[in-house]
């Protein structure tokens, strides 16, 4: 008889002084069983992350703020050595909702190497985010073949073994879209999972601003060009 193997699978969450969020979002975690390990990478809070977290949870510490990009590669690159067969990248903050999770899972079972969160674009975000997000998503699409509806979400799951297809230079929140431009430049079979999102502030943008955008946009161009 053919008994199909389970699947490891890994949540990473980078956090940044987020003592106030991620314990309501690793309680969250808690109530999944599909999960084999949660990894938190505390990315040099100024309070040290362990101090709120249940000792089941592994925890990794930058001694300094090295950004979103690394701490996501900090956490990858520890699943991999745990011997991970999916990887699920998650905010800290209590945006995403863990009962997505399964769905993620489902997608890469049929085939996908990639499955993107997708906010629904509009509902409670912030207009000048909404304006943004819209723009690069088709710029992204137009530089390098994707059709994402929300190329900027860090909601998403991929299959381990593309993770040095995918693997980002970025150290900071332009990681998620560099990410993204990776799997369009390696065609690697994709689609996207519609989540729900959270914004805790009305009218605020954790972690990016105007000048990342900006920023963002002049990076689009040199991956296109070549220089990634």
């Amino acid at each position: 008889m053919n008994i199909r193997k389970k699947n490891k699978v890994f949540v990473i969450i980078p956090a940044y002084n987020e003592e106030h969020r991620l314990p309501g979002t690793i309680s969250r975690l808690k109530k999944n069983h599909s999960l084999s390990q949660t990894i938190v990478v505390d990315d040099g809070s100024k309070i040290p992350i362990r101090d709120f977290l249940p000792a089941q949870v592994l925890v990794a510490r930058h001694r300094t703020n090295l950004g979103k990009g690394m701490a996501l590669k900090t956490g990858c690159e520890i699943a991999l050595d745990k011997g991970a067969d999916i990887i699920i990248l998650m905010d800290a903050d209590g945006q995403h909702n863990p009962k997505e999770i399964p769905h993620f899972i489902a997608k890469l079972d049929t085939g996908f190497d990639v499955v993107f969160g997708a906010r629904y674009i509009g509902k409670g975000m912030p207009i000048f985010r909404l304006l943004g997000n819209r723009f690069l998503n088709y710029f992204a699409g137009l530089l390098f073949g994707l059709r994402l509806h929300d190329i900027w979400c860090g909601y998403r799951a991929f299959k381990a073994s593309v993770y040095p297809k995918i693997s980002w230079n970025s150290s900071d929140y332009s990681s998620d879209v560099e990410m993204a431009v990776r799997v369009g430049l390696n065609k690697l079979r994709h689609t996207e999972h519609f989540v729900g999102t959270i914004y805790h502030e009305k009218g605020s943008v954790t972690g990016t601003t105007l000048h990342d955008g900006l920023k963002l946009l002049i990076d689009l161009v040199f991956w296109r060009i070549g220089r990634i």
